[in-house]
């Protein structure tokens, strides 16, 4: 019986030797219907040559693997793949199967149908194939191994190079070879050299950024576009946007598409909306350049209207949209009712925006670059980027990260304002003055590239990440935030919580529903008041004159030293996770913050129960954080009650703190005192030598022998030539007790007195048996 022709047919086979002589015959024939095909183009008649050599490639390995192998060639699966591949090839090839292998040419002619798409894959298939193909490697200097590029004759020993930097090549029974070398290699030079990639040249191509949108619409809808959870959250909207192609402030509309601008202010006092000329700004044609200064009441040339505004609107009509968003426009700025409502929704507004511009170049009048007919060209150095050549993969990663890099030392990444912009925004244009790149949830696309999928999945690392919360509240996610915004710098310092207002209103609205305190949230307030620096701080004082309604009350307003928001620079969190699951009251002390050090916990506790006036004349407010609550319930439990690392602690104390604090309304020196933003407590006080300054930001404290028995760490910078001179010692109050590995440790504050109020000066940790054998006192702090 004659077996069918075809590599389907093997499966008929019972002979070894009729199997690789039908894979033989097939193989030749495809060589032949590669040689012969019909192509239209010379790339095609290379993409024809090059799988005729990967074929040839394939043939000439199961040629030789069959000869060595032990037992049966139709069981070995490098067989069956090797059969698999060449059976899909001739199926593209000729899906008729109407060409014999005969060797006249014109009975081969069949018309070329690959598509480059299906080219790609069977190079790579043919790449994949031959690089597992069995007893072919290539050992590297770190033992790497990859596959020969050919198969080589039969030897005995296996060679071995001398040098411990010479690769060594392992074969049983083959000569070294070289690494191979890929088709797939050849395949990118084929379309370098037929399809050159394309020059950038001063002007961005719009056309494709329109793509770029179009496809994140049409692909990344679970990602890129809001839920409904989503719009639920982020449900506020701006009050005004600007109609591009009337030139004027319009009143904002439910679902109306819009862009927003993200950029640096600089300092440019009149180019905002003000009371004054919010209703000039409203009339047709009051943004254009030549009417701009008329509407701002002067036409002086720094009255002129920005021209990154300027450019940004033309931006967004070239791109297709009619309304944009800009916040000195769109708010008027010396309305603080308006202003604060505006701020306390940035996150819905740039959420709720359709794209985010994003001007990496410059301030408000340096403008943007490369938008033919409105800006100036892009001053590029590189025409041809290297990353747009064909397999390129790897650059296009490099590209992206160097490009990242470039992004996070401008001044927009440099500013605290454009913090909370850059997280609520969906997807970025990221324009400065020599590129244009894409970002959003799914992707990052470079100026020149086609939008392509699999960045989610692939290039993680590389992928903006945006904002993200849990359903449960969580003292990481907030520090994560204060920590990356407190880095940056601000033009007016006296805006910081203004500037990160969006985040904590978004956090506020979902897992952290008791609030915030000027920055710190009330739930973790007691852990959230221990925020710590490594390197010095700088005060943050107000610079900005007092607005034209001098008593309003966000008029010059200093914020408390005991926020963060009061420091400029690089503040810290211990890296904590509260777990929730215990914190009902009939699970007491399950309540526990952990730490990021490896295998240990550190169990807190409060020693204090902390009060808030936000301005004078008001009364005291109890701070209801969790902390709280279990230490109110430990301190209505009895004296007997055993104790543990969360329960321990002085409860006559304790009961007499609270006795004092169920009087502080009634009279005494506190409620009298003027001032805003101040904490009420009932800490224990002691003093403590320094033993030296060590570092950049820490002081190490002393007992009465000299020996080290914890360590404060200052906001600002200490003297380090004062405290090596006899220095009164140390002011500090225990606010909580913290034991790391058992080992229990009282979590001071460092305060300084101004009249009857006392600042914070910094933090620290002293050991439990050093405070203990001071006797602490009691006092009552007013922490402002």
């Amino acid at each position: 019986m004659t077996p069918p022709s075809g590599p389907s047919a093997s499966g008929y086979l019972t002979d070894e030797e009729d199997s690789i002589s039908i894979f033989l015959r097939e193989a030749q024939r495809t060589i032949l219907l590669c040689r012969y095909a019909q192509t239209s183009t010379p790339a095609e008649t290379e993409y024809a040559a090059l799988l005729s050599e990967a074929v040839e490639r394939l043939l000439s390995a199961v040629q030789w693997l069959a000869k060595i192998t032990t037992g049966s060639v139709n069981d070995a699966p490098w067989f069956h793949k090797a059969e698999l591949f060449l059976s899909q090839l001739n199926a593209r090839l000729d899906p008729d199967n109407s060409r014999t292998a005969s060797p006249r040419a014109e009975a081969l002619a069949v018309r070329w149908r690959l598509t480059s798409d299906e080219v790609t894959d069977f190079v790579r298939q043919s790449d994949n194939l031959h690089l597992t193909l069995p007893g072919l490697s290539y050992k590297g200097s770190r033992d790497e191994e990859y596959p020969l590029t050919r198969a080589a004759p039969p030897r005995s020993l296996v060679d071995k190079l001398d040098g411990a930097r010479t690769p060594r090549y392992r074969l049983e029974g083959v000569s070294p070879r070289a690494p191979p070398t890929l088709l797939i290699n050849k395949l990118h030079a084929i379309r370098n050299r037929h399809f050159p990639p394309p020059q950038l040249g001063p002007w961005v191509d719009l056309s494709r950024v329109r793509r770029w949108l179009e496809h994140c619409d049409s692909h990344h809808v679970a990602h890129c576009q809001l839920s409904t959870s989503s719009e639920q959250l982020f449900s506020d909207l701006p009050r005004r946007l600007i109609d591009v192609q009337r030139r004027c402030l319009v009143s904002a509309e439910p679902r109306q598409r819009y862009a927003a601008l993200s950029y640096v202010w600089g300092v440019a006092p009149s180019s905002m909306a003000l009371r004054r000329n919010i209703d000039l700004l409203q009339q047709d044609g009051a943004l254009n350049s030549t009417t701009w200064a008329r509407s701002v009441g002067g036409d002086d040339v720094t009255q002129q209207f920005p021209m990154t505004i300027r450019h940004a609107m033309e931006l967004t009509q070239q791109l297709g949209e009619r309304l944009l968003w800009v916040d000195a426009l769109c708010i008027v700025q010396d309305d603080d009712e308006e202003r604060q409502h505006q701020l306390n929704r940035m996150g819905s507004i740039y959420a709720n925006a359709y794209v985010t511009i994003v001007a990496a170049g410059g301030t408000a009048l340096s403008g943007l670059r490369g938008i033919e007919g409105a800006t100036p060209p892009m001053t590029r150095t590189v025409t041809t980027p290297y990353y747009l050549g064909h397999g390129r993969e790897d650059h296009v990663c490099q590209e992206i990260q160097r490009s990242h890099r470039r992004l996070q030392t401008s001044a927009w990444s440099q500013r605290g304002w454009t913090f909370q912009e850059q997280i609520f925004s969906r997807r970025l244009l990221i324009l400065d003055h020599t590129s244009v790149t894409w970002e959003c949830h799914c992707a990052v696309w470079l100026e020149g590239m086609e939008p392509v999928e699999g960045q989610c999945q692939d290039n993680r690392a590389v992928v903006a990440q945006g904002f993200s919360f849990s359903a449960q509240p969580n003292l990481g996610e907030y520090a994560r935030h204060a920590t990356e915004f407190n880095r940056r710098e601000l033009t007016y310092p006296e805006d910081a919580l203004d500037a990160f207002a969006g985040i904590l209103a978004v956090l506020s609205g979902t897992s952290f529903a008791r609030g915030f305190i000027c920055g710190l949230p009330v739930l973790f307030f007691d852990a959230a008041l221990l925020w710590y620096n490594k390197t010095p701080l700088t005060r943050r004082r107000p610079r900005r004159q007092p607005t034209v309604d001098a008593t309003s009350a966000s008029a010059n307003v200093l914020r408390p030293s005991w926020t963060w928001a009061a420091w400029q620079g690089a503040v810290e969190f211990v890296d904590a996770n509260i777990d929730l699951a215990g914190a009902s009251p009939d699970a007491e002390n399950k309540l526990v913050t952990r730490y990021s050090y490896p295998a240990r916990w550190l169990y807190q506790y409060s020693l204090v129960s902390w009060n808030y006036r936000a301005n004078s004349g008001e009364d005291w407010k109890p701070i209801p954080s969790l902390f709280a609550e279990r230490r109110l319930s430990r301190c209505n439990e009895e004296a007997t009650e055993p104790t543990s690392p969360t329960t321990r602690g002085n409860h006559a104390a304790d009961a007499q703190e609270h006795r004092n604090e169920a009087q502080v309304a009634e009279s005494g020196i506190a409620p009298t005192l003027d001032g805003s933003h101040l904490l009420l407590a009932y800490p224990s006080r002691a003093f403590f030598h320094v033993q030296q300054v060590f570092g950049q930001a820490t002081v190490l404290l002393a007992d009465a022998s000299g020996g080290c028995v914890g360590s404060l760490t200052s906001c600002g910078k200490p003297d380090k030539e004062a405290y090596s001179l006899p220095h009164p010692p140390c002011e500090v109050v225990a606010v909580s007790v913290s034991s790391l590995n058992g080992e229990e440790s009282y979590d001071v504050l460092w305060i300084e007195w101004e009249g009857r109020i006392a600042y914070r000066r910094g933090v620290g940790r002293i050991r439990k048996p050093a405070w203990e054998a001071k006797k602490a006192e009691r006092i009552e702090l007013i922490l402002g």
